[in-house]
C-alpha cells in the first residue's frame, strides 16, 4: 500500500489521505492542501490504514493538471450516467489514457471483501 500511496503521491501529484477500515481520514487533512509525504509514510507505516483515499479540490501549481473523482455508490446507476455523459466506451475514455489513472472498486459489503493492493504495487513499481 505504501509504494502505491507514494506513487499515487509523487507521479500523479494526488493528495493521499490513509484511511481505517470504515473509510474514516487517519488523521488530520485538507482538500486544499497535499498532506506532507513524511507524514503520509508515517500513517501508513504504522499499522492504522486500512486503504487510502485521494480527495477532490487540491490541484497540483500546473494549469494542465486536472482530477475528476466520480464517487459512485449505484454501479448500475453510476454506469448509465457515465455511458450517457461520455458514451458507450466511458472506460476506455477515461481511463485508457496514458495520463489517466482509475480506481474503479465498485461495492464492497463491509468485513466480507478485501482489495488485493500487493497486485497493484507490483504494477506500480514494475
Amino acid at each position: 500500500m505504501l509504494k502505491v500511496a507514494q506513487h499515487l503521491y509523487r507521479e500523479l501529484g494526488f493528495n493521499v489521505i490513509p484511511v481505517d477500515s470504515e473509510k474514516k481520514p487517519i488523521g488530520e487533512w485538507n482538500a486544499d492542501k497535499r498532506l506532507g509525504e513524511d507524514a503520509l509514510i508515517a500513517r501508513l507505516s504504522d499499522g492504522k490504514a486500512s486503504g487510502i483515499a485521494i480527495t477532490g479540490r487540491f490541484l497540483a501549481n500546473n494549469e494542465d493538471y486536472g482530477i475528476a473523482i466520480f464517487d459512485i455508490d449505484d454501479p448500475a446507476k453510476g454506469e448509465e450516467v457515465l455511458r450517457q455523459v461520455f458514451g458507450d466506451e466511458w472506460k476506455a475514455r477515461l481511463c485508457g489514457q496514458s495520463w489517466s489513472f482509475c480506481g474503479l472498486t465498485g461495492p464492497r459489503p463491509k468485513g466480507k471483501v478485501s482489495a488485493n493492493v500487493r497486485s497493484l504495487a507490483r504494477t506500480v513499481t514494475a
